[in-house]
């Protein structure tokens, strides 16, 4: 209750009614008003929207287009995966215990602010980990023919859902390894594990179909002529969810003590991942073996892929809010190494306690607060604004802020007429 009622006291100080950055290109194809399956497969930079523009559609069909609204939804979202995990861990670890109060601290972290008052795409962060969260569930299902069928399905909207595609390769050789090294050596067994392997890689050529590729930076160039810069880059993304830059001042961050902060986290990433693929090639393999190579497997792919990408920007990119989501399936996997091991090892639970009380703490710490300032503070000026003078320029000016970042744009000025036309988001 404590981290759920954190959160959402933060989206209802900070979330403004107003369309913002992404949402005037992505947007339009609510505003042509495509059908739903235009809208699933919509491509918006290098990703497809899926599953989070149907939950957008049914949002502001709901809500006359108020971003506020999909705030509170979005942070509904991440209510449903904060169950989804709670049962999980009972499913593969046993009751909960006060140790467990890290699932809702991790999960309900307000370091990813920016998905709740800054740019609303569910599609990116929200139903990604949703679904990432659900992906073990296959394995607790014992009829191997069912199990194949519900991953593929799972397997086609993450390919489809924003970065949720890096949980298809993970789902892959989930189904690979129990296909060349079952727990169970039967026939039937290894052909319905091919079978997974098999629908969940199909996933991947359906989402090549008409796709086109975009770079969200103009920068972007591989290799990056600085190769010593991937690693702490890497690192940093993975450490962002501790929210350390409520510690230790940003321009710290970004020096000798952020590079080696982030050889740090880079090398607690790859251990988790690690020990977890370790795990999982055994043929005693369980649900939580499962569990952890999802996770951190998952969350290591995306933070490679997104390091590549970024890294140009320098080492403040890796510090981000928006890419927490994709990283918090590394932490749960880390928890679960941690409770397992504490469950084998009972002197274990003192420094384990001391350990989760500091995260706890630091979750509790507010954090982040002048980049939420900037966004609410901003936006409500611009919407006042605007709603007396309709003129962007001018209220750029006004409110020393932008809500797009080319003036003028015309899929700017074609999208706020048409919420004004309509009576929608700030015109209401």
């Amino acid at each position: 209750m404590l981290f759920a009622a954190l959160l959402f006291g933060m989206i209802d100080r900070h979330a403004v009614n107003l369309l913002f950055w992404d949402q005037f290109d992505f947007l339009t194809g609510l505003r042509e008003h495509a059908g739903q399956w235009k809208l699933f497969s919509w491509i918006h930079g290098p990703c497809r929207l899926g599953l989070g523009y149907l939950f957008i559609e049914g949002v502001y069909a709901a809500s006359g287009w108020d971003t506020r609204f999909e705030g509170f939804a979005t942070g509904g979202l991440s209510l449903v995966t904060l169950g989804l995990a709670l049962v999980l861990k009972t499913r593969v670890l046993g009751p909960l215990t006060w140790l467990d109060i890290c699932l809702p601290a991790v999960l309900l972290t307000r370091s990813q602010y920016e998905i709740f008052v800054g740019t609303p795409n569910a599609a990116h962060g929200p139903i990604p980990l949703l679904l990432v969260v659900l992906a073990p569930f296959c394995w607790l299902v014992r009829s191997a023919p069912l199990r194949a069928a519900m991953a593929g399905v799972l397997a086609f909207f993450a390919a489809f859902t924003g970065f949720a595609i890096f949980l298809v390769p993970c789902l892959v050789a989930m189904f690979a390894i129990d296909a060349l090294w079952p727990a169970i050596p039967t026939a039937s067994e290894r052909a319905w594990s091919a079978a997974g392997a098999v629908l969940c890689a199909a996933s991947i050529p359906l989402f090549l179909i008409d796709y086109r590729f975009g770079s969200a930076v103009s920068c972007y160039q591989f290799p990056h002529p600085r190769p010593l810069e991937y690693i702490p880059f890497a690192g940093l993304m993975v450490l962002r969810p501790l929210g350390l830059a409520r510690l230790i001042p940003v321009a710290v961050l970004l020096g000798v003590v952020g590079f080696l902060l982030g050889v740090v986290g880079f090398l607690l990433a790859s251990t988790v991942t690690a020990y977890a693929a370790s795990r999982a090639l055994r043929r005693e393999r369980t649900p939580l073996s499962r569990t952890m190579f999802l996770f951190s497997a998952f969350s290591l792919l995306f933070v490679a892929a997104t390091t590549v990408g970024r890294v140009c920007l320098g080492m403040g990119g890796a510090l981000a809010s928006r890419y927490v989501a994709y990283e918090l399936p590394l932490w749960l996997a880390s928890y679960f190494v941690l409770a397992e091991a504490i469950a084998k090892r009972p002197s274990l639970r003192l420094p384990a306690a001391t350990g989760v009380a500091l995260f706890v703490v630091l979750q509790i710490i507010p954090k982040d607060r002048s980049s939420l300032r900037w966004y609410s503070e901003g936006k409500s000026r611009w919407r006042s604004c605007y709603r007396a003078t309709h003129d962007e320029v001018r209220c750029n000016r006004a409110a020393d802020f932008k809500v797009y970042p080319v003036e003028g744009a015309p899929q700017v000025a074609q999208m706020l007429e048409y919420l004004r036309e309509n009576r929608l988001n700030l015109f209401k």
